[in-house]
């Protein structure tokens, strides 16, 4: 129930962080000026006095930043800075802008068309049911022509070879070129 109530007293910092800045401030500077009174009631100096006041609460700002750290969420208001800082950036300079979008659109899209492309012709199976049965057939010429090829021993089927093997198949269920 504790970190429950932890994260919702946390969830309400995130709003009103001006308001709730002040309030601290102010309260801070009370609590300095007790200690500052006191001080100088034991025979300090003004000075000495809110020095020491200062050490005895660990230092303000250390201890504003400790309270705001534990106002809210720290990651996500610096992120909410950020992306406001951002925007104000993007908008005072359109250009910038602009070509920023379109680089990152284009990077976007190339992603994703190369990514598509990858995944369809190397990622997923073959759509068949039994790949392992898949043959892929070549031509090789033959022994008479031995300059034919300027060295290589298989080629590739021309679409007028494979329409004839097409037609003379009686061993494979279907064949696809």
């Amino acid at each position: 129930m504790r970190s429950f109530r932890t994260i919702f007293f946390r969830f309400i910092g995130l709003f009103g962080g001006a308001q709730r800045d002040v309030a601290l401030r102010e309260e801070l500077e009370a609590h300095v000026q007790a200690h500052v009174e006191d001080g100088q009631r034991a025979g300090l100096s003004p000075d000495d006095a809110r020095r020491q006041a200062r050490v005895a609460l660990y230092g303000v700002g250390r201890t504003t930043d400790a309270y705001r750290d534990r106002r809210g969420f720290p990651m996500i208001e610096a992120l909410m800075r950020d992306a406001r800082y951002g925007l104000r950036t993007l908008v005072k300079a359109p250009a910038f802008s602009l070509a920023a979008i379109l680089i990152l659109a284009l990077g976007i899209g190339a992603n994703t068309a190369i990514f598509s492309v990858v995944n369809a012709v190397i990622l997923r199976p073959l759509p068949f049911a039994d790949s392992s049965r898949i043959m892929r057939l070549w031509h090789t010429p033959p022994a008479s022509f031995p300059n034919a090829g300027n060295g290589r021993r298989i080629f590739v089927l021309s679409p007028a070879n494979y329409l004839d093997w097409e037609a003379q198949n009686h061993v494979f269920d279907k064949m696809a070129l």
